[in-house]
């Protein structure tokens, strides 16, 4: 069936693919050899005809800016202007495993996947990854990418609060008298810094 002027168009590719129905709308006109034609974004595609259609009927009804763009280009624009020197280890752990993935299609267990994954990390760093996700996401939300901030949904494990145990003034002493070895002086950086082992390792020399 034929969709009315102005909804859209589905289109089922040839050959064989998973999802083989493409739904594309148009957003306004573009000049080509001095000849008008249609501009076209797509999108997305999908396994049913049916599944098409309803993504093109939820987007008329809400329409989606820039459908096609992936985590990584919204992070890249995202960093550009709040953390223009952040560090390249820092930026893959927070979001790469999920970087070529449509902001769009992005949903709460493919966020809480890195959250799981990184459960070996201190609560704070954990907070640092869910924070950035959170922002990522509000910022798609700001652009009309998406509709939902998935990341509000994210769980952080549970722990046990440990009992810490302070260095002394002695011990202290102790540390700056050896402080040439530089495991000691590891020790004192954190000690000074607040930093923690994983966070001490994340740092390089563009870290600032």
């Amino acid at each position: 069936m034929k969709r009315a002027n102005g909804t859209g168009g589905i289109a089922k590719l040839s050959g064989k693919r998973r999802k083989p129905f493409v739904a594309t709308v148009t957003k306004g006109w573009e000049c080509d050899e001095d000849k008008l034609r249609q501009a076209r974004v797509t999108l997305g595609y999908y396994e049913t005809r049916k599944a098409a259609r309803e993504a093109l009927d939820a987007y008329l009804q809400a329409p989606i800016e820039r459908p096609r763009i992936t985590l990584k280009e919204l992070y890249d624009e995202w960093s550009a202007v709040k953390y223009p020197r952040i560090s390249k280890s820092t930026e893959a752990t927070y979001t790469e495993p999920i970087y070529g993935m449509i902001v769009k299609d992005i949903r709460t267990p493919d966020m809480q996947k890195i959250i799981d994954a990184n459960q070996h990390m201190s609560m704070s760093a954990l907070k640092d990854i869910r924070s950035v996700l959170h922002m990522l996401l509000r910022q798609a939300v700001q652009q009309d990418i998406v509709h939902k901030n998935y990341a509000e949904f994210l769980i952080l494990p549970k722990r046990e609060r440990a009992e810490r145990e302070i260095f002394t003034e002695l011990e202290i002493k102790r540390l700056f008298k050896n402080g040439r070895d530089k495991w000691v002086q590891s020790i004192l950086i954190m000690l000074y810094t607040g930093f923690r082992i994983e966070e001490l390792l994340l740092l390089t020399q563009f870290s600032i």
